[in-house]
């Protein structure tokens, strides 16, 4: 199975694209983007939504390898605290719970939901499973 920094690799050789120009398109240091590459570190919200519209590609497929069927991707995109909001209360479920289940202290959780702190990329995940939503939804790239 294939990890983040493949697909990444993969994507930027299929459109041939240098490790610099990827870099900067997403106005960063060569070196930074390398690191994505050499999975020495993780790209944020922001980085993944660009990445992803740079290679006309899903979040899920970039950090997952999942291929997405008919992707809907919005013009609109709606901000990641918004985003968890509404999913959060679609599914009746409290700050503290979430907090709970990514073992999290409710303040830390909170921190994600006023836009303050992001959360880790193995978050990301853990949210997208328990809403059964993918992570473009998640993440606000198109609407469930």
């Amino acid at each position: 199975m294939k990890n983040m920094s493949q697909h990444l690799i993969e994507l930027r050789k299929n459109y041939q694209f240098t490790q610099k120009q990827v870099a900067e398109t997403l106005k960063m240091k060569e070196n930074a983007y390398r690191h994505y590459e050499k999975g020495r570190s993780i790209p944020n919200i922001g980085c993944l939504i660009q990445l992803a519209e740079l290679y006309h590609t899903s979040i899920e497929y970039i950090v997952r390898g999942n291929k997405l069927d008919n992707i809907y991707i919005s013009h609109k995109i709606t901000s990641f605290p918004k985003r968890l909001k509404e999913i959060r209360k679609r599914n009746h479920m409290t700050q503290l719970q979430l907090a709970k289940f990514l073992g999290l202290e409710e303040v830390s959780y909170q921190y994600y939901e006023y836009g303050t702190h992001e959360p880790k990329l193995e978050n990301l995940i853990k949210l997208a499973d328990l809403f059964h939503v993918t992570l473009d939804e998640l993440l606000g790239r198109n609407e469930t």
